[in-house]
């Protein structure tokens, strides 16, 4: 019998305030705010570089094999310094003549390249 009392006075409570509950009124708002911060300091492990050749001669192939041997000793430098190949790129490569009047005096070669280190170890 008091299980059933207490059952009752509950059940009333929780009905009168469902039936008393004020719904809110139109110019007013329910608002949740919440606020937070967050810090994530660690060290650099990779870095990016990108460099370009630009080579000229008045013979085009003499201009585009310039550039490439320039470029390969570039690479072979990075590779040394720890890129592996597989971050190595080349991001653009371009011919194009330099003209007087009509003729044309020289060409220009242009090759730009990209390489990326992991694993970077920095210090101050």
């Amino acid at each position: 019998m008091k299980k059933s009392k207490l059952f009752t006075a509950i059940f009333a409570i929780i009905l009168a305030g469902v039936v008393f509950a004020q719904p809110l009124a139109a110019n007013e708002t329910s608002t949740i705010r919440v606020s937070g911060a967050a810090s994530v300091t660690m060290a650099p492990d990779v870095a990016g570089v990108s460099f370009r050749a630009i080579t000229t001669d008045d013979d085009r192939q003499v201009a585009i094999t310039d550039n490439n041997n320039l470029m390969a000793d570039i690479l072979q430098i990075l590779r040394q310094h720890g890129v592996e190949d597989d971050d190595m790129r080349t991001s653009a490569f371009s011919v194009w003549p330099h003209f007087e009047n009509v003729r044309v005096c020289n060409y220009d070669v242009y090759g730009r390249r990209y390489g990326r280190w992991r694993n970077v170890q920095t210090g101050y």
